[in-house]
């Protein structure tokens, strides 16, 4: 009988004993021991503006099954250099920042703070009308004609018609504008004859809307684009001088070619 309770009580102990060994072992995995944190893992680099003016953001984008480690990820910052008038194929150089009380307390050891990086993936701009695509151009024109519509009611409520019953909106003149600056993008820019009815009578107003960024991503960035109402001079009015205004309104930052 006696050698059954030893026996009960050693196999009672032994187990208590792995019991408290394995909590040990818990406890300095998940809480004690130095963790290596790749702080380069998940970076994301993204640029703004065209090859040869960009400019580049980074932020981590890691998403861990261990929050505390995707907490701490999220917090590392990062400075890149240098960051303006970045072209393909330039090399920046990306280091991080992170807090040392939070790594402490997570055990964390932070890991390849610095990385050199090959800027690539930049839009380029056309040289001239030329070498753009008609079909991207057609999108441009959409795009443009749908602001118009998507507007109209605030167009004629700025220019104080607010009782203008809208007719159609009209393609007059459309062009595109390279500029001389590597600050400002090309642009394709159209001049819309808004034609409107007002107290019995049908009217018009001319409004240029102006679609940015245009280069070889062939992209149409909506949010970018605007608009604001044509501003002829008397002659450039009698005659619908289009050439005229737009020369004198841009012809000194941007060479301009006509679109067909």
């Amino acid at each position: 009988m006696n050698k059954e309770k030893i026996k009960t009580k050693l196999t009672y102990f032994f187990s208590l004993s792995v019991i408290c060994i394995l909590l040990v072992l818990i406890t300095y995995i998940f809480f004690l021991r130095t963790i290596e944190v790749d702080v380069m893992q998940g970076l994301d680099i993204q640029y703004t503006g065209e090859n040869g003016m960009a400019l580049a953001v980074c932020k981590n984008n890691t998403l861990d099954i261990n929050q505390r480690t995707q907490d701490f990820l999220q917090s590392v910052t990062y400075t890149i250099a240098p960051n303006e008038n970045l072209s393909n194929g330039d090399v920046v150089h990306v280091s991080a920042s992170y807090d040392e009380q939070l790594a402490s307390q997570y055990h964390f050891k932070p890991v390849h703070l610095e990385a050199d990086i090959v800027v690539e993936g930049l839009n380029n701009r056309y040289d001239s009308l030329a070498d753009i695509d008609k079909k991207y151009i057609d999108k441009v024109l959409k795009a443009s004609l749908e602001y118009v519509e998507s507007n109209v009611e605030q167009i004629f409520e700025i220019n104080e018609q607010k009782e203008a019953e809208f007719i159609e909106a009209q393609s007059v003149y459309r062009v595109f504008m390279k500029s001389n600056s590597s600050k400002s993008s090309d642009r394709i820019l159209v001049i819309y004859r808004l034609i409107y009815e007002y107290q019995d009578s049908r009217m018009a107003l001319y409004y240029t809307v102006s679609v940015p960024e245009i280069n070889d991503g062939m992209k149409v960035d909506k949010q970018d684009i605007f608009g604001e109402k044509a501003y002829l001079s008397d002659n450039e009015w009698q005659i619908l001088d289009f050439d005229a205004y737009i020369q004198r309104v841009y012809g000194s930052q941007y060479n301009i070619e006509r679109i067909e």
